[in-house]
């Protein structure tokens, strides 16, 4: 702290230290405040119920000060390099989970994956950063593939007037690919 600065008046971080499931559900339960369709709520509980039937295997995950919203937007891209910008939903968590979320948002479309070359350059790139991927990575990647698809169920609405499909075939879409995630859990 600053010298010139009295030390009731450093405001001090205040860290939940709950389990990272538990961390988890609440970015979930966040997840469906923040969304705009409610067509696929039943969504919600089927991912809180995976989270929790894989609790052993999120559980010990390193924990790190995740952006939680890794999308161009929340970009800033100069000559020097990127930053994230758009902090409002961090959090401390698994930075496995942000890396599946940054590849789902920057590569991927409402139900198909981007070309592989780049899935490839964002890892590489990621292991430049960080020294490797994350540990457990592989293991956990398929409860954050299921989490992710709260990106498209809970606001639904707004894919339909972006891709201009009709909401039930989305729907339609969206159910299935929801089930073939859980299915490879």
């Amino acid at each position: 702290p600053d010298a010139a600065v009295p030390d009731a008046a450093v405001p001090e971080l205040a860290v939940d230290s709950a389990p990272w499931p538990d961390v988890l559900r609440s970015t979930i339960e966040r997840t469906r405040e923040i969304g705009t369709s409610e067509r696929l709520a039943d969504h919600y509980a089927a991912v809180v119920d995976c989270v929790e039937s894989n609790r052993d295997r999120l559980t010990g995950a390193r924990a790190a000060l995740l952006h939680g919203d890794v999308a161009m937007p929340n970009l800033f891209v100069d000559d020097d390099g990127i930053a994230a910008i758009d902090w409002e939903l961090a959090h401390v968590g698994d930075p496995a989970r942000d890396l599946v979320r940054a590849e789902d948002q920057l590569l991927n479309g409402f139900d198909s994956t981007g070309p592989k070359r780049y899935a490839a350059a964002l890892y590489d790139g990621y292991r430049e950063r960080a020294g490797g991927l994350p540990s457990g990575f592989a293991e956990r990647r398929p409860v954050y593939e299921v989490v992710r698809m709260l990106g498209r169920s809970g606001f639904l609405d707004q894919w339909a007037t972006y891709l201009d499909e009709p909401i039930d075939a989305l729907a339609d879409r969206a159910e299935a690919e929801l089930q073939s995630r859980l299915d490879a859990v």
